[in-house]
């Protein structure tokens, strides 16, 4: 296992488990994302769909210019690029820019044109591994969804240029401030709160001195992520569950997507499943299918616990909840 808080050479730079001891900065965060992926130009957001909505700006795209979205894309994307653009599953003369999305870390070769943005949010990609697996001129992580932080999102870039760009965007997005952070640790508890995070949130670019030493503290665990990953990934091959989509290299997946036509008819699915996963580069090419969360949240044990309870087609209940 890498323990990147020995090999990082900035890993003992100023922090401390006492957040007011505290002194990196957002340059502090990109430094160890060029560390990790040394053929891009990381930018820090405040999320991943302030990520997509910064780069829609950077573009300077309009109303009236439309952006390629997959199907069966999830409200947030649509939510942070349709400010100012019109988002589309269907390809048009107006098509500026096509996003295409790795759902759950599987890669997704869609029909494209005009700029490519490769949505990896849930991503898990080890140091050195496949960033850009198509080419794009950008790719977008999620740091809550890929190493559980309170908030933040990458946008790696393939040119130094747009990078800076981008980082003048974010310095303008500040108006939200501390308060829209405070909305964000309160949600768990008052979860009407969610609603002005989520809405707003697109739009934001304020990073707090708390959110940064959360995301420092955490992104030093990538190499203890990538080994419970893989060995989730590897207890599910040795079961021989069906998967929906081959395995992506050099990057490790969130959820193990199983056909839906290979799910036991005895065993209940939960109300929001299946979902459904690009298969090929059709416009039809999805397939529907039950994806179990692998990711860090979810404990080894209950998932060897959930592989014996499908191998033998029981009802056994289990703590393991639908991705």
């Amino acid at each position: 296992m890498i323990n990147f808080s020995q090999i990082w050479p900035r890993s003992g730079l100023s922090f401390s488990s006492s957040i007011k001891h505290v002194a990196l900065g957002v340059d502090d965060i990109e430094d160890y994302f060029s560390f990790l992926y040394p053929h891009s130009c990381p930018v820090l957001m405040t999320s991943g769909r302030a990520c997509l909505s910064a780069i829609m700006d950077l573009l300077g795209l309009a109303r009236a210019d439309h952006v390629l979205l997959p199907p069966f894309s999830s409200h947030c994307v649509i939510n942070a690029i349709s400010r100012n653009t019109t988002p589309t599953p269907i390809m048009s003369n107006n098509t500026k820019a096509t996003i295409a999305i790795h759902q759950w870390g599987y890669i997704s070769q869609p029909n494209f044109h005009g700029v490519l943005i490769e949505d990896s949010v849930d991503s898990l990609i080890p140091m050195n591994g496949d960033i850009f697996p198509l080419d794009g001129r950008f790719e977008v992580l999620s740091l809550s969804k890929i190493f559980g932080t309170l908030c933040g999102g990458v946008i790696l870039c393939q040119s130094s240029k747009d990078a800076n760009q981008l980082k003048k965007i974010r310095k303008a997005r500040r108006s939200l401030g501390h308060l829209h952070f405070f909305f964000r640790l309160m949600s768990t508890k008052y979860p009407s709160l969610t609603l002005n995070w989520y809405d707003v949130e697109c739009q934001n670019g304020f990073l707090p001195k708390l959110a940064i030493g959360d995301i420092y503290s955490k992104i030093l665990k990538l190499g203890e992520i990538v080994e419970d990953r893989t060995a989730k990934i590897n207890l599910f091959k040795s079961s021989g569950i069906s998967l929906a989509k081959q395995l992506p290299n050099n990057r490790l997946i969130s959820c193990w997507a199983i056909p839906r036509s290979d799910w036991p008819v005895c065993v209940p699915i939960g109300s929001d499943s299946p979902k459904h996963l690009k298969v090929d580069a059709k416009e039809d090419g999805y397939m529907k299918v039950v994806p179990i969360p692998i990711h860090s949240q979810v404990r080894f044990r209950d998932i060897k616990e959930f592989i014996s309870i499908i191998s033998n087609q029981k009802l056994e209940g289990t703590d393991i909840r639908y991705a």
